[in-house]
């Protein structure tokens, strides 16, 4: 006995499937709030998708205005957690690159 599928079941089930998998994938990305205002003090500052050896995804420049977040690595506490207000890209900075406003 052979069983047939109709395009509309199959299309259900992949529906359940997908549903499933992004209840149970992880979220990768920082739950991060960027609420502490400042600047960027040195020309050529690069933003990092990971601290230290992370990605350069952009370089920024002195004077460029940026949000700080309260997302913290422990194991690399001289980096900081930005958003570039410019671009508005997410990534890390070195911590002496920051001025407060």
């Amino acid at each position: 006995m052979t069983t047939r599928f109709n395009n509309k079941s199959l299309v259900s089930v992949f529906a359940f499937i997908m549903v499933v998998a992004i209840m149970v994938t992880p979220l990768t990305v920082y739950a991060a709030s960027f609420t502490q205002p400042g600047t960027v003090n040195g020309d050529g500052v690069r933003l990092r998708k990971a601290p230290v050896t992370g990605e350069i995804l952009e370089l920024m420049y002195k004077g460029e205005s940026i949000m700080i977040s309260d997302v913290i690595d422990n194991n690399h506490p001289a980096w900081i957690y930005v958003k570039r207000v410019k671009t508005g890209t997410i990534g890390w900075m070195e911590w002496s690159y920051f001025e407060h406003n």
